[in-house]
């Protein structure tokens, strides 16, 4: 069966231009509507598993896109590994184009994927996370039928750019777009060789 991965409707912090991250920014309305449109595209579906990381706005995200799209829901569960990037130090401050160009070190933080700001996590170290995370806990799931994911702009482009094949210098370009679904076949899925 297909997994499908969303990016959470739009946060304040998505409408406030900062780094996010693991800081519990609720929706936006726009964010609300973002999250009900995308269920209406899931119009019908079964669900044998919901997954969502714990924050607020994945939660209400995948309430109101499950509500639309009038989807039966097997079981539910919230992973910490579905998180949002740790942006350590960084959370909360300003990311808007502007600001990168003048400060080298939020660029950094934005657009240098092995960069590690301090308490925090690089691009690389979030697609490790969440590509453990696939492999170990959504992929498994979905012999039991449609996996739905609701999670982060970073998980989900990570995990995208795993399935494509893509070098990882490639995951700051990688679509970002608030309640963008992608759609992962898991026959497809690159498994990642044991290390």
């Amino acid at each position: 069966m297909t997994i499908f991965l969303v990016r959470h409707g739009q946060s304040e912090g998505n409408r406030d231009l900062v780094f996010s991250g693991v800081s519990d920014h609720p929706l936006t309305e726009l964010g609300r509507t973002q999250a009900r449109e995308a269920g209406r595209t899931l119009y019908g579906l079964r669900f044998a598993h919901v997954l969502t990381s714990r924050l607020s706005r994945t939660i209400e995200t995948c309430d109101l896109l499950l509500e639309a799209a009038q989807a039966r829901v097997g079981r539910r569960r919230e992973l910490d590994r579905l998180s949002e990037r740790n942006f350590g130090i960084f959370e909360g401050v300003a990311d808007d184009e502007a600001t990168l160009a003048a400060d080298p070190v939020r660029r950094r933080v934005a657009f240098d994927v092995a960069f590690r700001p301090e308490g925090g996590e690089s691009m690389v170290d979030c697609l490790e996370r969440a590509v453990t995370c696939f492999e170990a806990d959504v992929l498994p799931l979905a012999a039991d039928g449609h996996v739905l994911v609701v999670s982060h702009g970073n998980v989900v482009r990570s995990l995208a750019l795993h399935h494509l094949g893509w070098p990882v210098e490639m995951l700051p370009e990688m679509p970002s777009r608030n309640c963008l679904i992608t759609r992962i076949e898991p026959a497809g899925w690159r498994v990642r060789s044991a290390r």
